[in-house]
């Protein structure tokens, strides 16, 4: 059974001036059928009798809903308006067998709403609570009788209780149906429990009149949250301490490769030995730093130092970085750059993030070229870069972002990598605003777009951030 069914039914009855709902519900021995419900009068049928209801008044809205039964589809007919309910009501103690069915059926709704888990309470227009299931007494350890007449706020941790107040003053001013917020609260004993809150509007003749709650006890979900947050952390903490310690000694021994590698009178077996220990140096050192970034962008301590710039100028530098290297493999490097179009960002992080998708053009490419080019759009500026390698399967396109993922196919496989440089490169872009994409075919190559938001040169760069 809809909870919220059930409410209708019973609690808009508990309300000042709230709905009041009552229900036919399914029996296995009758049907229940609406035979009119035009003009003040209104026909039940059922298998064995019919009813008839009469000079009731004509409800506000809608004078009866249909909606689906608890089970097998059976039909659920709601009489709607506080004033039907109170003159069936009458019927029912006056005798009137098939009302007092009605009012059977009500009475088990009641019982199943007050035996509920959950928390149900409802408020007055000004935010008193008119009504709690007993629930509430495991939650707050007030009964329900010790809750009425009480402000639901006074129950609010009071560093959250402005905040609480002006989400619901927001609800009812914008007249939002429903709304699910979580906050934390103070039982009787001193303790604080973590709830999410569903709150509904009540209306009556079309009017706010009133709120009701549904609540659930999210306090062990909030405490595992924050383990996990502060085991994160503390991950976090880990790979930042070993990733440092293992940096200072790679700069001595590159720095020492360096001079020996400069030493005359060196055999070429010895010159050759030194250059694979400089390689395999300067690759673990792009494996820790790349691993220390990592670290940071997952526990937000990245530095980020956004300026003006002219993003023509970024990739003309990258470009060159990579020309020589592009060449070295056989392939053409090519740029299209517009003059003029300038972006937010940080300069080292934009260089790392075009370096890191030129790199990888270069290094999954064995013939043809690839080429950095720019595309104006209306209030954004894109840069594409395209090569003619292997290619990326549609599979791997919807994980090639995630940290350490690697495809598992020979051409990628037979290149050294440890799946952090475009998991670093997308965060990069994230944190200018901006869009990554790819589009790829296996054999036909791969295009990856980034997409950022432009800027006029004579705005100040730092204004976007506020």
């Amino acid at each position: 059974m809809d909870v919220y069914l059930l409410l209708e039914r019973l609690l808009g009855s508990k309300g000042q001036r709230g709905r009041s709902h009552l229900a036919m519900n399914r029996k296995s021995d009758r049907e229940h059928k609406v035979a009119s419900t035009e003009g003040e009068e209104a026909e039940l049928n059922t298998k064995d009798s019919k009813v008839t209801l009469h000079n009731l008044t004509s409800p506000p809205q809608e004078p009866l809903v249909q909606r689906q039964g608890p089970a097998h589809g059976d039909p659920v007919f709601l009489l709607e308006s506080s004033e039907w309910y109170n003159r069936i009501m009458a019927n029912g103690q006056q005798g009137d067998q098939p009302e007092a069915r009605l009012l059977s059926d009500e009475n088990r709704f009641r019982e199943i709403v007050e035996r509920a888990t959950e928390v149900i309470f409802t408020l007055t227009p000004d935010g008193k609570i008119s009504y709690a299931n007993p629930a509430a007494r495991k939650l707050t350890g007030y009964s329900p009788e010790e809750l009425l007449g009480r402000e639901f706020t006074a129950f609010i941790v009071p560093d959250w209780r402005s905040r609480v107040q002006l989400f619901y003053q927001e609800q009812l001013r914008e007249l939002k149906a429903d709304t699910t917020l979580d906050f934390p609260i103070i039982t009787r004993y001193g303790l604080i429990k973590w709830v999410e809150q569903t709150m509904t509007l009540i209306h009556h003749q079309g009017r706010p009149d009133g709120m009701r709650a549904l609540v659930h006890d999210i306090t062990e979900r909030v405490k595992a949250e924050e383990a996990r947050k502060k085991l994160k952390s503390m991950q976090a903490d880990f790979v930042s301490l070993v990733t440092h310690e293992l940096r200072t000694p790679l700069t001595s021994i590159l720095g020492y490769l360096q001079l020996l590698l400069t030493e005359k009178g060196l055999s070429p077996t010895q010159t050759q030995y030194l250059e694979i220990i400089n390689a395999n140096s300067r690759r673990l050192r792009q494996l820790v730093d790349d691993i220390l970034q990592a670290g940071q962008l997952e526990s937000g301590h990245f530095e980020y130092q956004p300026v003006e710039l002219e993003l023509s100028e970024i990739l003309e530098e990258v470009a060159l970085i990579f020309q020589v290297h592009a060449l070295g493999k056989g392939l053409q490097l090519t740029s299209k750059l517009l003059p003029g179009l300038y972006v937010c960002g940080d300069r080292n992080r934009l260089i790392q993030v075009f370096s890191n998708l030129v790199a990888n053009a270069i290094k999954y490419t064995e013939r043809g070229s690839v080429s950095i080019s720019m595309v104006p759009e209306a209030d954004r500026v894109s840069v594409e870069i395209t090569d003619t390698g292997f290619g990326i399967s549609e599979e791997d396109q919807k994980d090639i972002f995630q940290r350490f993922y690697r495809s598992p196919s020979r051409e990628v496989q037979k290149v050294r990598g440890i799946g952090l440089g475009l998991y670093i490169t997308k965060t990069i872009v994230d944190q200018h605003k901006g869009e990554i994409r790819v589009k790829s075919e296996l054999g036909h190559g791969t295009t990856i777009r980034v997409s950022l938001p432009l800027i006029s040169p004579l705005l100040d760069p730092f204004s976007l951030n506020k």
